[in-house]
């Protein structure tokens, strides 16, 4: 309780000092009481002749500034009276000054805003003031941007692949309703965005937009933003703003784009449209969204991270080595599929060789029989995986299925490779060519194997203990592919288009078109105005995205946004 008492105590001297100290300044005719104080740093405030200035700084717009420093940090105050009589206060750092016992009469004042590094950022320009005999005189002053012109430089990128022909609207409202269309330098995926004349200084608004022409120039990306233009002799000193696009800023509309690949011959490793292929035949996409490649008359397995980097997994020449990475070699490769791991199998149909790629790169031969012999394929052409690692392969007119220890066996089919076309119990069932295999769990939680019997024109779905059964009618196909939420996607190379259809259709049912007119040509856009050029596998990602390799014609990985 003492103790409480005493800080009340204290707290009232505090106060009553505060008050004494006060009024001692406002009695002051000069410095002099104040020295004595020790407050010589404080302005006096006198009842006779004295100036109160209210101290701001407005440089209007702030979410696009200069580069340099536009926080106010101190002032420089001066005036000029009667007779000749002026003041000066420079660096004063408070927002209300204060003079006395100034000269009755008119002044002049002039305020100049400055930041940390003694820039003078903004200025009040002339402001006069009358004081009375015995008057206080209280004003407020606004400092604004210095007088000049300046620069405004905007710099846009966004992923490579996800606009087509991008097309930048943007220009600048000055406080008068004037519009200053922006100049803009643009490339595949990026843009400068920038006045080449100087435009007077202060506060604009900023409009841009971002279109793409290949989808009816739908607006993709708008912004709007505050500008302050600055006064400064060249670009180097411009107010200047970066905006690195994502997928999640834009909207993309659902439709056909370029991913990777150049279209021309070659097997140059770059990032996307740089990148070249030569005759990709087949496409499949690990579990962290890294797409793998038959590059198949390179006789390379190429790899494609998520920022659109393609390299070479494995593979140099044409032949048959086991060996890391670039000491390894294929011969046409043309079947994949990846484990989880990031495990790679591939299919050399016409070697009639499996291999497999492990995660560190190393190729190794897969597929033996139960005494370690080399197993014999027929025509290898796809390969899937089930969830307990055995790889399923389309090889001839059956299916063999490789166990997770490497040993091959016959899983349906004729074991002789007879050619048929009959479904009902694995051995009894008949294949022609199946072209494509894939493993998929159903919405019961059942894990089927489907097949592309290209020969019989069908798609067809089985288990080890259901036995085969038709899903949908597709002649001449290549290639297909199953959504999370089965959704069939086919390719129908002849025909340069995408096609549609489910795990749950029922047999008889027509898989309907889902991308590209029927004409061939490298033309991006809406689904159904795209044009493909030698579609020969199709893969999707975990969002549902589609990817298309286009062999003979194409040389191209192309993208379907659904």
């Amino acid at each position: 309780m003492v103790h409480r008492i005493s800080s009340r105590r204290a707290g009232r001297a505090i106060a009553i000092r505060s008050i004494v100290v006060l009024a001692l300044i406002m009695m002051a005719e000069s410095c002099d009481l104040q020295k004595l104080l020790g407050l010589d740093g404080v302005n006096a405030i006198s009842q006779q002749n004295s100036l109160v200035i209210h101290l701001k700084t407005d440089l209007g717009a702030k979410s696009i500034q200069p580069a340099m420093d536009t926080a106010i940090s101190s002032y420089d105050i001066s005036g000029t009276g009667p007779t000749g009589n002026s003041f000066t206060e420079n660096d004063y750092t408070m927002d209300i000054f204060s003079r006395s016992a100034l000269e009755p009469g008119v002044w002049i004042i002039h305020i100049k805003a400055k930041n940390s590094q003694g820039q003078v950022i903004a200025q009040s320009g002339a402001i006069t003031v009358e004081i009375g005999e015995g008057e206080t005189k209280t004003i407020s002053a606004v400092c604004s941007v210095e007088p000049g012109s300046g620069y405004i430089e905007i710099k846009l990128s966004w992923p490579w692949w996800a606009i087509d022909r991008p097309e930048i609207n943007a220009y600048l409202s000055s406080e008068k309703g004037e519009d200053n269309y922006l100049s803009i330098i643009q490339d595949d995926a990026s843009a400068r965005v920038y006045n080449s004349g100087a435009l007077p200084n202060g506060k604009y608004s900023l409009s841009i937009t971002l279109r793409d022409k290949s989808f009816g120039n739908v607006l993709l990306w708008s912004r709007t933003e505050n500008v302050l233009i600055y006064p400064s002799i060249d670009s180097t000193n411009s107010s200047s703003a970066r905006w690195d696009l994502g997928l999640k800023d834009l909207f993309l509309p659902g439709g056909v784009r370029n991913y990777a690949g150049s279209g021309a011959l070659g097997a140059a490793n770059a990032q996307g449209f740089e990148a070249s292929f030569h005759y990709p035949t087949r496409i499949e996409i690990g579990a962290d969204g890294t797409i793998y490649v038959c590059d198949t008359h390179n006789h390379l397995i190429r790899k494609i991270d998520i920022e659109g980097n393609v390299s070479t997994l494995a593979g140099s020449s044409e032949g048959f080595v086991n060996g890391a990475g670039a000491a390894a070699k294929f011969s046409y490769p043309m079947g994949l599929a990846v484990a989880a791991d990031g495990t790679v199998y591939v299919a050399e149909t016409s070697a009639k060789r499996i291999r497999k790629i492990s995660a560190d790169g190393r190729v190794s031969s897969w597929g033996s029989n139960t005494d370690g012999s080399s197993y014999i394929f027929t025509d290898p052409k796809d390969l899937a995986l089930d969830k307990w690692g055995n790889l399923y392969v389309a090889d001839g007119n059956k299916i063999t299925m490789i166990n997770s220890y490497g040993v091959a066996s016959h899983f349906a089919g004729d074991a002789a490779n007879a050619a048929g076309d009959a479904t009902g119990a694995l051995s009894s069932a008949r294949f022609n060519q199946p072209e494509a295999i894939r493993v998929h769990t159903d919405s019961s939680g059942t894990e089927f194997i489907y097949l592309l019997d290209s020969g019989n024109g069908k798609i067809k779905k089985m288990t080890s203990s259901s036995g085969v059964a038709t899903v949908v009618q597709c002649a001449g196909k290549k290639d297909f592919v199953i959504a999370d939420d089965g959704t069939m996607f086919i390719v129908d190379r002849a025909k340069n288009q995408i096609e549609i259809a489910s795990v749950y259709s029922s047999f008889g049912d027509q898989a309907a078109v889902f991308a590209g007119c029927g004409a061939s040509g490298s033309v991006n856009g809406p689904y159904l105005s795209a044009l493909f050029n030698d579609p020969i596998s199709v893969a999707v990602d975990g969002e549902g995205d589609l990817y298309v390799a286009e062999m003979m014609y194409g040389n191209k990985i192309r993208k379907i946004i659904r």
